[in-house]
């Protein structure tokens, strides 16, 4: 065997291990999309007080989501340092001139299984509030969502609309003027 051969399958996996967790960080983006740790499932907490007379919510109410989310959330940024930390330690170990296949292995599924308890936390959040509204207020909750959602959507399209230079359907632009003489 050619002495570069587990140095070069090394590269490659960690190629493919950046590509499983960038795919994975892409695969998570889409609607509600807020930034690194991949879409939100926790309500917008600044949204539903300023919706609470509309939704009807009683104080007592509001004041037990407040509560529920402000809870979440401690635990959810100790969720959140622990994955980078695993991610961290998964980075070290792949580092190494020769990585401990079982270690590395263990790594990755210590990321994951702390990616997937922070999906579960931030799921189970939403679950919790809306079992806290009745009925007709998660209908309204979702309708006032909906309302929100489309507003960004033509907001973005003005920012970067079909005339926009280097939009999709812009035209090209004018063709520089010819050096004279020519």
């Amino acid at each position: 065997m050619n002495r570069r051969t587990p140095t070069l399958a090394l590269a490659l996996c960690a190629v493919l291990l950046t590509g499983l967790f960038a795919g994975t960080a892409l695969a998570r983006k889409g609607p509600g999309h807020h930034g690194p740790d991949g879409p939100r499932a926790e309500f917008n907490l600044r949204m539903l007080e300023r919706a609470a007379s509309h939704l009807g919510l009683d104080d007592a109410t509001l004041g037990r989501i407040k509560d529920r989310v402000y809870q979440a959330e401690k635990k959810g940024i100790d969720l959140k340092a622990k994955l980078e930390l695993a991610k961290l330690e998964l980075r070290r170990v792949l580092d190494a001139d020769a990585p401990p296949r079982d270690d590395a292995m263990k790594r990755i599924a210590d990321v994951g299984r702390l990616e997937t308890e922070l999906r579960q936390h931030q799921i189970g959040l939403m679950l919790d509030v809306k079992a806290m509204l009745t009925p007709e207020q998660r209908r309204k909750l979702e309708q006032m969502r909906g309302e929100r959602r489309a507003r960004g959507k033509r907001g973005k399209r003005g920012k970067r609309g079909k005339h926009q230079r280097g939009g999709p359907d812009a035209p090209d632009p004018p063709a520089p003027p010819a050096p004279p003489g020519e």
